[in-house]
Parts: structure tokens; sequence; C-alpha cells
């Protein structure tokens, strides 16, 4: 029979939690808030132009002449390219290719034995909202010259 102490195992656990957590931060860091803004903008805007895209293959005669399993198949396709290009969850993970972002919370979530539901992302950029000073720096070299 083996002791744990529970105590320790739990302090573990959130150690493993906050290292996700990072490793999930790098993979925003890599977007600004204007690129998160176009995503779901371009999600939104993708879901009504496949609800349209759908109405039309419904009627379109080359599809119509397809079984429906390879229509499907299209369109899942076709759905899946989308997300994968414009959803962080199903992006490429920045530390592991072979396997998403979702694949990669999943993962962890699994290895920890719980769950880990991804909720919001803020982004922010290094040195955002810092005012920069302004020098120049032939007036600088001037100066020292003189004095």
């Amino acid at each position: 029979m083996q002791l744990i102490d529970k105590d320790l195992l739990s302090m573990q656990e959130v150690r493993e939690l906050v290292e996700a957590a990072k490793e999930a931060q790098q993979e925003l860091a890599r977007m600004d808030q204007a690129q998160v803004d176009r995503i779901v903008r371009a999600i939104a805007d993708a879901g009504v132009r496949n609800a349209r895209r759908l109405a039309q293959m419904a009627n379109d005669p080359k599809m119509a002449s397809k079984p429906e399993k390879v229509r499907e198949g299209i369109v899942t396709g076709k759905l899946g390219k989308f997300y994968k290009e414009n959803c962080l969850l199903q992006q490429e993970f920045v530390k592991d290719n072979a396997m998403t972002v979702e694949q990669y919370i999943a993962s962890v979530a699994k290895t920890l034995g719980g769950t880990i539901t991804f909720k919001n992302a803020v982004r922010f950029e290094k040195g955002e909202g810092i005012e920069k000073k302004q020098e120049n720096f032939a007036e600088e070299i001037a100066s020292m010259v003189k004095g």
C-alpha cells in the first residue's frame, strides 16, 4: 500500500495547470486583439455564408447526383479547413504541431484526471499602452561632444 500526501498531490496538480495555462498563453500571444476580432467576425460571416452555400448545394444539379454521405463530407471538410485557419482552439499547438490547442488542453486534462474548460482569452501585447520616449540620437551625440 502506497501512502500519498493528498495536499502535495494537489499542489503538483496546480503547478501542472499553471504550466498548461502558460503554454496556452503563448498561443494567444501570437495574436493581437484586432486578429481576435477579425476571427470572431469571420466566423459569424462564415456561418451565414455556409448556410447560404448549403441551401445552394441542395439545389445544385451536380451535388444532387452525389450520395448524401459525400455531400456531408464535402461540407465538413470545408468547415474544418475554415476553423483550422481561423479558430484558436483548432489551430496547431505551437509546441507540438501534431495536435491542436484543443487537443492539448484535453490531453492535459486527461493527464491530471479532471476537466479544463477554455472560457475566455485576452491578449496583451508587450509594451502596449506605454509611451515611448522619442530621442534624437544626433542631438545627444552633439551635446556630448560640446560639453
